[in-house]
């Protein structure tokens, strides 16, 4: 049989095969503003308890991380007197990604794969100083060149190290884990990462040099 579709002058639709009414409303309704809801968070709309503990803490815990990133970005560039000079550029991003992907592969407890990728980050960002120093001075331009040196050198070892362990299951968590990601997200993490923030946000103006 034919499949009627009737509105009902409200914004809903119903369907069926003579489209049936009954006071006025029809026993299939889906209104257009559902899906326009769900067309924006998801299969159904989301309350708003599930919003304030799923949306909210990922959205609080993206800003944080943007703000510390840019943040430590601001330092890095102030340190050096060099616009162009970021944790990619030094070498310290790869140092602290060759850091947790070996702790991953390697058996590492996943609670101290954050201590393992900072500390690979601080020993690259020492290397990367020791490189640069020439006759007890630091030249910036000696500097940069050695960070894109040392970037160079552990992004090769990280790609190596992937590349060998490829038949593993870890490889997609190791990727998981240097890619990142907000899904997982709640307010216990976002307390986490406040106190450390707000030193960074705090602390960073602290060091810059008397005049």
């Amino acid at each position: 049989m034919k499949e009627s579709v009737k509105g009902n002058g409200d914004g809903s639709f119903c369907q069926g095969k003579k489209a049936p009414m009954a006071s006025g409303r029809c026993s299939g309704i889906f209104p257009c503003r559902h899906a326009l809801g769900s067309a924006f968070v998801g299969a159904a709309p989301l309350s708003l308890s599930q919003i304030w503990a799923v949306r909210v803490p990922r959205i609080c815990l993206a800003v944080l991380v943007g703000a510390s990133l840019a943040t430590a970005g601001t330092c890095l560039q102030a340190l050096f007197r060099n616009p162009l000079a970021d944790p990619f550029l030094l070498g310290i991003a790869a140092g602290g990604a060759l850091g947790a992907a070996g702790g991953l592969l390697f058996g590492v407890p996943s609670f101290l794969i954050p201590a393992v990728a900072f500390a690979m980050a601080l020993l690259t960002a020492w290397l990367v100083y020791r490189l640069g120093r020439i006759n007890g001075t630091v030249r910036m331009d000696t500097l940069l060149l050695a960070g894109v040196a040392v970037n160079a050198f552990l992004s090769s070892l990280l790609t190596l190290l992937l590349y060998l362990n490829a038949h593993r299951l870890l490889v997609s968590a190791v990727y998981f884990w240097l890619m990142g990601g907000f899904q997982m997200a709640t307010w216990r993490e976002v307390g986490m990462v406040v106190p450390y923030a707000l030193i960074g946000f705090f602390g960073a103006p602290l060091l810059r040099p008397c005049p």
